[in-house]
């Protein structure tokens, strides 16, 4: 045989010589569906495929096609279930008892122990068992490690004592972060009140610096005010007596210049009236030398007319 035919062999390309005359149509049950023809190695469906053989079947009894299954694996499988379901409901049945056990003993100790706290609160006494200290190791952490260390030595002190210090270890803790949370709170709360009284203080003072500013500038508005009217007094006060002063003058004038008049003219003028003085009627302070109950009795308008009645009647005045 040639090395390429042999190699072909191998390689499954090429058919494998055969030693004896196979009886063609005969197939072996190789499964409950499915069986092999040995002419040719291909399965009786005609399907155009080749049957491997593999490792995954190398540890039963015999070697088989990949084709080929195993009847007593399905049975195998259902008495496995059904074992399992059984082992199952075995184990819940166990649990269940367990659980009815644990809590009629459970309900037995706290009926004990309500019966016994009862009878120690009438009786007024404290009687300590390691049950009531295991069960009441839930409370305060201080009274639970008295309890604990009150528990006779053993494993269940060991736990009863841990209990209580990682509860107390868990409290001390909480009461840290709370008093932490409170410290912060009243520091936030001081420094708000800081910050409001700060804002209060400034507000004060701008309302304080707003109303000095305001109240300067009010006086120095009514100063400057006052500053105008004085001086508008004053010039009022300079131009009435100014105009009086000129009055005056222009008065003096007139009475000199009637004297003189009068003088020339040889006139002997009347009395304006009858006070009971000896002045000329030409003279300007006539009638401040008048009674109080005379008509020209510091009236220089009545004055004024009456002189001119008689300096008109006696031709002073008006014959030009």
């Amino acid at each position: 045989m040639s090395l390429e035919v042999r190699s072909l062999q191998q390689l499954g390309r090429y058919p494998r010589p055969q030693t004896a005359a196979p009886q063609h149509g005969v197939a072996l049950p190789l499964g409950p569906t499915k069986r092999i023809q040995l002419e040719g190695n291909k399965p009786v469906h005609a399907v155009a495929a080749r049957v491997e053989r593999h490792a995954a079947g190398l540890h039963r009894h015999g070697v088989l096609d990949d084709c080929s299954c195993d009847l007593d694996e399905p049975l195998d499988a259902v008495e496995r279930a059904a074992q399992i379901r059984e082992q199952t409901a075995e184990a819940k049945r166990v649990q269940e008892e367990k659980n009815q056990r644990f809590q009629a003993v459970l309900q037995k100790r706290k009926s004990k122990r309500a019966a016994n706290q009862k009878e120690k609160e009438n009786s007024g006494l404290l009687q300590e068992e390691s049950s009531f200290l295991l069960d009441n190791l839930g409370c305060d952490s201080m009274d639970s490690l008295k309890l604990a260390e009150r528990l006779p030595p053993g494993p269940q002190r060991i736990r009863a004592v841990q209990k209580a210090q990682a509860a107390e270890e868990r409290m001390r803790v909480q009461l840290r972060r709370a008093e932490d949370m409170q410290n912060e709170l009243e520091r936030e709360e001081s420094i708000r009140a800081q910050q409001e009284a700060k804002e209060q203080t400034e507000k004060k003072a701008r309302q304080e610096r707003a109303a000095a500013i305001a109240s300067m500038a009010a006086a120095q508005k009514a100063a400057s005010e006052a500053e105008i009217a004085r001086a508008e007094q004053d010039r009022a006060r300079g131009a009435k007596q100014a105009k009086s002063a000129r009055k005056a003058r222009f008065s003096q004038a007139l009475h000199l210049k009637l004297e003189v008049k009068v003088q020339e003219m040889a006139v002997q003028l009347p009395p304006l009236c009858g006070c009971p003085h000896e002045t000329n009627p030409v003279d300007e302070s006539y009638p401040y030398k008048c009674a109080s109950n005379c008509l020209l009795y510091r009236n220089p308008q009545a004055y004024s007319v009456a002189l001119g009645q008689v300096l008109y009647a006696y031709g002073v005045i008006g014959s030009e």
